[in-house]
């Protein structure tokens, strides 16, 4: 591996210096080498960050020099000194800038035998794993192969669809919560989506039902990573919904390092620290759900507004998801953009967040009685487009109703209307009215519902005001009977 990590390292310093003759001639010249080598190929941490340096500043139409570049990188190198003794080895190179493209191949096919080197190492200690079933291990030497010829040679490998074993999709928690992909959840400040995704991780952990009833998946442990919260505020909220916080895992120092000589933590950052959650997840096997809050907050200096960068940091997280078929909630915020009614468009940053996952939920504030939040769905590639669901923080934490009932998420994203806003209170005092006398078939309320509010609204509200329901008939014409003080 030493003799691999010296070559990568000659190979990506001539890369460098190639371009930085590059930058002379033609325009689009320094574009090319994306084409071949992303950063996350390089091996030295400072020769990705002048290669990175080098396109923002050629996007940006800004002189490339030892100044600016210097300028670009300044607290993100390993040692400050060695930005001064690398520059110096890459004036001194002085390759032609025709042999730009080739050093860029071979940075890619180093880079690639580096990562066949890491995962034939992981097989092999899986394989050394006694207490694991020797048929769990992947041996997929025709895959590793592969992996190498494609990067060596720059071909495309294509598969007959008939070699591809169709996977029913699994669920957390069915049609709401997927597992093995990623799940998008987001809402305005304060609405009360972070208690949710905890009341959530809260069943995971106990292997409680679901508020719609439906049982819920074996108990597991859950990986709570949070920009919001401090763990004080985590550990209050988990207890008052009576979970054993041993199941939950929280982000503690962050990433640790070594710079200068001595220890430095940082926050986490899942464009280049996807491996040490990675590893963390090994050593707990049983982890069944990753929520993070917010999916902004862990992309480093990736820019959650670009297309390119939100799949670049997420795309393995998704794979991840797959391969330990596991959940993952994004959480994130809606943003001010009010003229745009559709839901599927007000996801603060790029709309590849919304792309990569396959579900995608919103929390609303429900425009017809306060306190209440709409957990409506905004897109499901997995199943039909499920019911909504609601709940009402009580006592300080959120209290589900049963059902679910249908919602058009993008209704809830308009401003309120008058008329909307008393609409509880109206259906309210109609039920009350068309009960007074006793007992009526729901059938006959129903087809007396006048203007102004749905047949939902008068099932909601029939709830608050203690509204006594009875089957009653014979079973081949039964009829549900509505009283307010219950008499038959």
């Amino acid at each position: 591996m030493s003799e691999l990590l010296s070559a990568q390292f000659d190979a990506e310093k001539r890369l460098l210096s190639a371009m930085l003759i590059a930058k002379d001639f033609e325009a689009d010249k320094l574009q090319e080498p994306l084409t071949v080598v992303g950063a996350g190929d390089f091996a030295d941490k400072d020769c990705a960050e002048l290669y990175q340096a080098i396109l923002d500043l050629h996007e940006r139409g800004e002189p490339i020099n030892e100044t600016s570049l210097y300028r670009a990188i300044e607290g993100r190198l390993s040692e400050e000194s060695r930005y001064f003794a690398l520059m110096t080895d890459l004036l001194d190179l002085e390759p032609h800038e025709s042999h730009m493209m080739f050093h860029a191949s071979q940075v890619k096919e180093l880079a690639t035998r580096r990562r066949l080197i890491v995962r034939l190492q992981n097989t092999v200690c899986e394989l050394g794993d006694l207490s694991r079933d020797i048929a769990d291990v992947d041996l997929d030497l025709g895959g590793y192969s592969a992996l190498l010829k494609s990067s060596s040679h720059g071909e495309m490998h294509m598969k007959n669809l008939q070699e591809v074993t169709a996977k029913i999709t699994e669920w957390i928690w069915e049609p709401y919560i997927p597992l093995g992909t990623l799940t998008h959840v987001a809402g305005n400040p304060g609405v009360g989506k972070t208690w949710s995704v905890i009341d959530f991780a809260s069943r995971v952990a106990m292997g409680r039902y679901w508020p719609d009833r439906s049982p819920a998946c074996a108990a597991g442990d859950v990986v709570f990573l949070t920009a919001e919260d401090g763990e004080d505020t985590l550990a209050w909220r988990f207890d008052q919904l009576g979970c054993d916080r041993s199941k939950i895992h929280i982000m503690d120092r962050g990433v640790s390092e070594i710079v200068k000589g001595k220890r430095q933590d940082r926050f986490l950052d899942l464009g280049r620290d996807l491996h040490h959650l990675e590893a963390f997840l090994e050593q707990r096997p049983n982890v069944k759900l990753m929520i993070l809050d917010t999916a902004n907050d862990f992309m480093g200096d990736a820019n959650p507004n670009s297309n390119n960068e939100v799949r670049a940091v997420y795309g393995p997280v998704a794979r991840m998801a797959k391969r330990r078929n596991i959940a993952v909630i994004l959480i994130n915020h809606f943003n001010k953009d009010t003229k745009n009614g559709q839901a599927i468009f007000r996801n603060m940053g790029s709309l590849a967040f919304v792309a990569l996952s396959r579900v995608v939920w919103g929390f609303f504030k429900d425009p017809e009685e306060a306190g209440r939040v709409i957990f409506a769905p905004i897109k499901n590639n997995l199943a039909p487009m499920p019911g909504a669901m609601a709940f009402s923080l009580t006592d300080g934490k959120p209290v589900w109703e049963p059902d679910a009932f249908e919602v058009d998420a993008d209704a809830l994203m308009q401003p309120p209307k008058p008329h909307a806003v008393k609409a509880g209170e109206k259906a309210e005092a109609w039920l009350r009215d068309q009960l007074k006398d006793g007992p009526v078939a729901a059938s006959d309320l129903e087809a007396n519902l006048p203007g102004g509010f749905c047949w939902k609204t008068a099932d909601r509200v029939s709830r608050n005001i203690g509204v006594h329901k009875q089957r009653i008939g014979l079973q081949g014409d039964p009829k549900w009977m509505w009283s307010l003080n219950g008499s038959p």
